[in-house]
């Protein structure tokens, strides 16, 4: 896959991502089963599938918040 693809398709899916995400070291082409680099800006650098931050695939930092404050909640 091609970044400028996998950017053209992230513009379409997800445009909020840009406000969180930095692509630049995501290399010019890559198998879509490999594991790229994306940077949040809060926590870094982590790698995740293309196919799975398409479709919504957060900074693993963020998702583990998230998964801590539901521990917060009482039922």
């Amino acid at each position: 896959m091609k970044k400028e693809h996998f950017l053209d398709r992230l513009n379409v899916l997800r445009k909020d991502a840009f406000a969180s995400f930095n692509y630049d070291q995501v290399p010019d082409e890559f198998e879509k089963n490999e594991s790229i680099p994306i940077e949040c800006f809060k926590h870094g650098t982590f790698y995740q599938k293309p196919i799975g931050h398409l479709y919504g695939g957060k900074c693993p930092s963020v998702f583990n918040l998230f998964l801590s404050s539901l521990h917060d909640i009482e039922i």
